[in-house]
């Protein structure tokens, strides 16, 4: 009996386990990286619970409403309780280069909110800057510039990734935080 009670106690800790461990696999993504092949994944998924598509809409809308001075003006798309598009600027969000030719500029960025039962979309699909010479610098969000054949930064754009990544993840937290009602940081 002893060693019936035994051999269920390991197989339960050992379906357990394994049942934890499938958990972990099944996770989705959480946040942006950047690296030599781009922005990953090329958007999130937010599992949001107790909130419908309408209210998810709704909340976006406030939160933009809150964060940019000229609301109106950062929205480019509103499908109603569907999809939102907005186009915002931070300042000095991307620093890069050598010596000299250090610089730090303000980016602006495009993201698409999509709406469903229980959960948002994020999706970034433009980033750039205005160069010295006021031109457009696009910054590709598929296949990253600012690395070597090899995978590593090249000098003075070391810090590239890191930034693309904090721009659009702090993004994101500050959209879930207010959804959520938790505190805000003044990230503007």
């Amino acid at each position: 009996m002893k060693k019936f009670a035994l051999l269920i106690l390991i197989l339960m800790s050992a379906t357990t386990f394994s049942q934890e461990n499938n958990d972990l696999f099944e996770k989705k993504a959480t946040s942006f990286t950047y690296n030599k092949n781009g922005l990953s994944p090329s958007k999130l998924t937010v599992k949001v619970n107790k909130f419908d598509k309408k209210e998810l809409y709704e909340k976006v809308l406030e939160w933009v409403g809150e964060k940019y001075k000229d609301p109106n003006k950062v929205i480019k798309k509103k499908e109603k309780n569907d999809k939102i598009k907005i186009e915002g600027f931070t300042d000095n969000a991307l620093c890069f280069g050598v010596k000299s030719e250090y610089s730090c500029e303000g980016l602006t960025y495009t993201i698409e909110f999509t709406f469903e039962d229980e959960e948002y979309k994020i999706k970034p699909s433009e980033l750039y800057y205005t160069s010295k010479n006021d031109k457009k610098v696009k910054l590709d969000l598929k296949k990253s510039d600012f690395y070597t054949n090899s995978g590593d930064p090249l000098e003075g754009y070391e810090k590239i990734s890191s930034q693309i990544e904090t721009l659009f993840n702090s993004l994101n937290k500050s959209v879930l935080n207010y959804i959520t009602n938790k505190d805000q940081e003044d990230e503007w």
